[in-house]
């Protein structure tokens, strides 16, 4: 269970360090999605 929690940690890491984002407002929107993300996969693994 906590190793599948760090697994996906780690792809929502990955995810937002590959990503470019040329404004502050991509970034904004990409931090946002992230963290829905996140909660989402969070919520699944438990």
């Amino acid at each position: 269970m906590e190793e599948e929690r760090a697994n996906a940690l780690e792809v929502a890491t990955q995810a937002y360090e590959e990503r470019e984002a040329s404004t502050s407002q991509e970034v904004i929107k990409a931090l946002f999605l992230d963290f829905i993300i996140f909660e989402l996969l969070e919520r699944l693994i438990k």
